[in-house]
């Protein structure tokens, strides 16, 4: 009996997992660098409002359309949320998907507005309803 000259099975096993987790890693790298990140607004604080009211980097105001047209839901609730600040037009909170969003949007133009009745929009969230009260002017009185 010769005994065999070759690579044994345990190692050829070996050589196979090695080259795909290679291979793997060569994938996620590349879509990793490749793929295309989200942009960052370039925004700038309103100076003439105590405030922090944000103004988009073009010089015309946004629209519900605009926040239609943006692919995932988070940046359309920040869009939406942007639009109510910017007008004071708590109606455009209604356009906030995400529940904890939009009583964020409603709690920002309470305060913004000093309207106590926009603190009672807030639903599921008792906490943010007293904290909402407790920061509209009005309310303490």
């Amino acid at each position: 009996m010769q005994k065999e000259k070759g690579i044994s099975t345990l190692i050829g096993i070996i050589i196979i997992i090695a080259a795909a987790v290679i291979a793997f890693g060569v994938i996620f790298a590349y879509q990793y660098f490749t793929k295309s990140q989200i942009p960052t607004p370039n925004v700038q604080p309103n100076s003439n409002s105590q405030n922090s009211n944000i103004k988009t980097a073009n010089s015309s105001p946004r629209t519900r359309s605009d926040c239609e047209s943006e692919k995932s839901q988070i940046l359309k609730d920040s869009c939406y949320s942007e639009i109510a600040r910017t007008n004071q037009d708590e109606t455009i909170c209604e356009y906030v998907a995400l529940q904890a969003d939009k009583n964020i949007c409603y709690r920002t133009l309470a305060i913004l507005k000093q309207d106590v009745n926009l603190c009672n929009k807030i639903v599921k969230d008792p906490k943010a309803v007293i904290d909402c009260y407790n920061n509209v002017k009005g309310a303490r009185d």
